[in-house]
């Protein structure tokens, strides 16, 4: 009886080992995709900046 208390422990502790590592993947993953997002956000914001500069001195020039 000792021994398969041992073993059901160690299946658990496997098994929620296993839940763990899914979710670091997962968050990693997560991490990544609002990385991505963030950065595409960025860029979008640098190029309205841009464009924003762009037509203000088309404007100065009188173009």
């Amino acid at each position: 009886a000792d021994r398969e208390a041992r073993n059901r422990t160690k299946r658990l502790a496997y098994r929620s080992d296993l839940m763990g590592q899914m979710s670091y993947e997962q968050r990693k993953k997560q991490e990544e995709e609002y990385e991505i997002q963030r950065e595409q956000a960025e860029g979008m914001q640098a190029e309205i900046e841009y464009q924003k500069r762009l037509n203000f001195e088309l404007q100065q020039t009188g173009v």
